[in-house]
C-alpha cells in the first residue's frame, strides 16, 4: 500500500501500530455502572501512525477479506483526513508514540443524555481517550545554531486527541458540523456547508460534535523541555497493579434504587410522556450514575491503587550529539481518574548508556529495559588490552611492567576479550535487593525489616555503611551505588560527572562494604557513567586530566600500553631503561641486547637499540662515559682499550694506521717520523735500523 504526504517525497520516519478497544458494552439494567476498564471492548480498532520529519499522520486500518483470506483494502479513519500534527516553524518531528489509556473517561456536565445515548453509557466515555507523544527537536540547516548541533532545544509534547473517546466517529447528521467532524485537527471541512458559526479548530484543539453545545474544544496539552540530548524513538509501557497488591473495591458500582430517579419518572408518566422520551428521568439518572462512578474513584483504597500503580510510561531514547554516551529518558503518564480532563506527565529519571544507542527494548510491564549499543573503537581497543593485561598478570603477577595495573586488575575483576554482552546493556526500576522476575505483570517481592540485618535469629542491629539493608538481610553497597549513611534500606545512586573524573564502580570483597562515596577515576581513564570501569587510554595514547576526553598521541619514546595521561612525569612516561619501545603501543618493551663484544646503550626514552656510540664506552647500557686521549673506543665498546701499536688516534673515536716514514707506538695520538739511518714502512710500531747497509 502506498500513501502521499503533503510533504511529497518526505521519507517516512517513525511508523507503528496501536489497538483501541471502542464501542464498550452497557452496563446490565439502568442501575449498573459498567467497568471503566478497556479490556472488555467489544470491538477493536487498528490505528498506523505514521510521522515524517515535518507531520505526524494517522490511518484506521480497514480490511475487506477475500476469498483467499487476505486484507484488500485500507482506508482512513471514516473518512477523515490523517494529519493530525505539524512541526512548529523550525522545528522537526523526531519521534512518535500513541497510547490509549486504560480508564475510560467521566464525560463532563455539558452533555445532555438520551434514552439512546444512555444506553451507549453517556456518563461515560465509550473508548479510551488517546494521547499522541511527539519528540521535537530544531532543524538542522548549514547555519544550525550550536545549541541544535549539540542537541539543545529538544522538547516532548503530549496532546490528548479527545474525539477518539466519542468513538464511532460523528455521523453526517451529527449536530452543526456534520460529517465535517470527523477531521481531527479540523484544519480542513469536508464537503457539504458547515453550520453556521462553524470555524476550523486550530491543532490544539478538537471539535465536539456531542455536547450540547457543539465546537472546538482545547486539547490537554503538556510540553516539557529535554535538558541534554533528542529524542530517537518512544516506547510507551503500561505499569499496572502488582499481582500481590489488593485491586480496588468494585461493590459499590450499583447505584441504590432508591436514588434511582422515581420523582421524575413519575411526572412523566403523570403528563403523558413516554418512558424513553422522559428527559428529565434520563438526565438525572444518567447523573447520578456520573456521580456514584465519580464516587467510587475518590473512595481511598480505589484511589490509592489507581494513582500508585495504573500509569504508562514512555521510554525516550535519546541521542547525544558529540558524546560518548546515550541516554533513556523515561517519562510516567497518568489520567486524572475522575474528570474529562487532565493528566499528569513528569519525567522520572535519565538512564545513562556507554556507547550509541542503535536499539532500546522496554518490557510489558516497564521494569526493564534492554539497550544494544555501538562502541568507539578506542573502547574495543582499551578493553582488550585490559583483558590481556589482567591475563599475563595471573601467570607473571612479578611482571615489572604489568605490576602497576595488579590491583585495578583485582578490584575490578579480570574481564574477558570484547564479547556481544558488551553491546547489550540491562536497567531496572527494580530497587537493589527486590525481585523482579517478571517481564509483564507487575510482581515485586515484599519488603521487611528496612534498614536493619539480623546476624542470629534474636539479634537486630542497625545497617552500617557501606551497605543497605532488606528482607532483614545486609547486602553490600552495588556497583554504581553509595552508601553513605546508617541504616539505609536503598542504597543512593551515583550521579553522572561531567568531568568523567570519578567512579561509582567497585565490587566488595565478600563480607566487605561497598562504597560510601564515589572514587577518584584511574589515572589515564575516563569514567563516562558510574557503574561502567574507567576506560583507560588506548594504547599509543595519553589521556589529558583536564579534559579527560582529550587524547594525546605518545611520541616515540614513550611507553603508552594503556592508562597514560599527560599529568605524568616523563620519567614515568618515557620507555624505561635498559629497554626500548619500537612503538609506544607496544604492551611490553624489549630488552637490549647487551654483551661484552655489542655494548648497546638504551637510555630511558630509546625507542630503538642502538650500539654504544664510537669513542664513548657503556659499561652499563644505561651508562655512558667519553674514552680518554691516547684511548679506541669503537662503537659497541664495554671499556677503554689504549690505542694500539702501529696505529694512531686523533681522537678516542678514530684508529688511523701509521704512515710510511712514521711510527706509533701504543696509545699514540700523532705518528712520529723515523730518524736518519732508520726504516719505517706503514704501520711500524717502531723504526728499524738501517747503519748495516742500504735498505732500497
Amino acid at each position: 500500500f502506498e500513501w502521499t504526504f503533503a510533504e511529497g517525497t518526505a521519507p517516512v520516519r517513525n511508523f507503528s501500530v496501536v489497538t483501541q478497544g471502542v464501542d464498550l458494552p452497557p452496563g446490565a439494567g439502568e442501575g449498573h455502572v459498567p467497568p471503566l476498564s478497556t479490556a472488555d471492548a467489544r470491538v477493536n480498532r487498528t490505528l498506523l501512525v505514521f510521522s515524517t520529519d515535518r507531520s505526524v499522520h494517522l490511518f484506521e486500518l480497514e480490511s475487506t477479506l477475500r476469498a483467499a483470506g487476505v486484507a484488500s483494502n485500507i482506508t482512513l479513519t471514516s473518512g477523515a483526513p490523517s494529519h493530525f500534527f505539524t512541526a512548529p516553524q523550525g522545528g522537526r518531528v523526531t519521534a512518535v508514540a500513541l497510547l490509549a489509556e486504560r480508564f475510560r473517561r467521566v464525560l463532563a456536565d455539558e452533555y445532555e443524555p438520551t434514552a439512546e445515548a444512555f444506553e451507549q453509557t453517556d456518563y461515560v466515555a465509550p473508548s479510551p481517550l488517546l494521547w499522541l507523544t511527539v519528540g521535537l527537536a530544531p532543524l538542522l540547516e548549514p547555519a544550525a545554531s550550536a545549541e541544535a548541533a549539540d542537541g539543545g532545544g529538544a522538547s516532548l509534547i503530549s496532546l490528548s486527541l479527545d474525539e477518539f473517546a466519542l468513538a464511532p466517529f460523528a455521523p453526517a447528521s451529527a449536530p452543526s458540523a456534520g460529517a465535517a467532524a470527523n477531521d481531527p485537527a479540523a484544519r480542513e471541512v469536508l464537503a457539504g456547508s458547515p453550520a453556521p458559526g462553524w470555524r476550523a479548530c486550530s491543532q490544539l484543539e478538537w471539535y465536539d460534535w456531542r455536547a450540547a453545545a457543539p465546537g472546538c474544544r482545547p486539547r490537554m496539552h503538556v510540553e516539557q523541555p529535554i535538558d541534554r540530548g533528542v529524542a530517537r524513538d518512544i516506547q510507551p509501557t503500561w505499569r499496572g497493579q502488582p499481582s500481590s497488591a489488593v485491586a480496588p473495591p468494585t461493590a459499590s458500582l450499583r447505584v441504590p434504587p432508591e436514588a434511582r430517579c422515581a420523582g421524575e419518572l413519575a411526572r412523566c408518566e403523570t403528563a403523558g410522556t413516554p418512558r424513553a422520551r422522559c428527559r428529565a428521568f434520563w438526565a438525572c439518572l444518567a447523573a447520578r450514575m456520573q456521580a456514584n462512578v465519580c464516587s467510587w474513584l475518590a473512595e481511598p483504597a480505589t484511589a490509592t491503587a489507581l494513582q500508585a500503580f495504573y500509569y504508562h510510561v514512555l521510554f525516550l531514547q535519546l541521542s547525544v550529539p558529540h558524546s560518548l554516551t546515550d541516554r533513556v529518558y523515561v517519562v510516567g503518564v497518568q489520567q486524572r481518574f475522575t474528570t474529562a480532563h487532565g493528566a499528569v506527565v513528569r519525567g522520572m529519571y535519565h538512564a545513562e548508556f556507554v556507547g550509541s544507542l542503535n536499539s532500546v527494548f522496554a518490557s510489558d510491564n516497564s521494569l526493564h529495559l534492554f539497550g544494544a549499543v555501538k562502541r568507539k573503537r578506542f573502547d574495543i581497543e582499551a578493553t582488550a588490552r585490559y583483558a590481556e593485561i589482567c591475563s599475563a598478570l595471573q601467570h607473571r603477577p612479578d611482571d615489572p611492567f604489568l605490576k602497576p595495573y595488579a590491583e585495578q586488575c583485582a578490584r575490578t575483576g579480570v574481564r574477558g576479550p570484547p564479547s556481544p554482552n558488551d553491546f547489550v546493556w540491562y536497567v531496572s526500576s527494580c530497587s537493589p535487593g527486590t525481585f523482579c522476575p517478571n517481564f509483564q505483570s507487575v510482581e515485586v517481592a515484599p519488603l521487611r525489616l528496612d534498614g536493619k540485618y539480623t546476624t542470629r535469629s534474636f539479634e537486630l542491629r542497625e545497617c552500617e555503611r557501606g551497605y543497605f539493608c532488606k528482607f532483614g538481610s545486609r547486602i553490600a553497597c552495588p556497583i554504581g551505588y553509595t552508601c553513605p549513611e546508617l541504616g539505609m534500606t536503598r542504597p543512593d545512586r551515583c550521579a553522572a560527572n561531567a568531568h568523567f573524573d570519578t567512579t561509582c564502580y567497585y565490587e566488595a570483597l565478600a563480607g566487605a562494604p561497598g562504597l560510601t562515596e564515589p572514587l577518584p577515576c584511574n589515572n589515564g581513564s575516563a569514567c563516562l557513567v558510574p557503574y561502567y570501569p574507567g576506560i583507560p587510554s588506548s594504547p599509543g595514547f595519553a589521556i589529558n586530566p583536564a579534559d579527560r576526553m582529550d587524547f594525546d598521541a605518545c611520541p616515540l619514546g614513550r611507553y603508552c600500553p594503556l592508562g597514560r595521561d599527560t599529568g605524568m612525569s616523563n620519567a614515568t612516561l618515557a620507555c624505561p631503561s635498559y629497554f626500548f619501545c619500537p612503538s609506544s603501543a607496544v604492551m611490553e618493551p624489549t630488552q637490549c641486547n647487551f654483551t661484552a663484544a655489542a655494548a648497546t646503550y638504551c637510555p630511558a626514552g630509546s625507542y630503538e637499540q642502538r650500539l654504544c656510540a664510537a669513542g664513548n664506552y657503556c659499561s652499563r647500557p644505561n651508562e655512558t662515559a667519553p674514552c680518554s686521549r691516547r684511548q679506541y673506543c669503537p662503537s659497541g665498546s664495554v671499556k677503554e682499550e689504549p690505542c694500539p701499536a702501529g696505529f694512531y688516534c686523533p681522537s678516542p673515536a678514530e684508529r688511523l694506521q701509521c704512515p710510511r716514514g712514521y711510527y706509533c707506538m701504543t696509545g699514540s695520538v700523532v705518528p712520529r717520523p723515523c730518524s736518519v739511518l732508520t726504516h719505517c714502512a706503514a704501520g711500524s710500531a717502531s723504526p728499524t735500523n738501517t747503519a748495516s747497509g742500504a735498505v732500497g
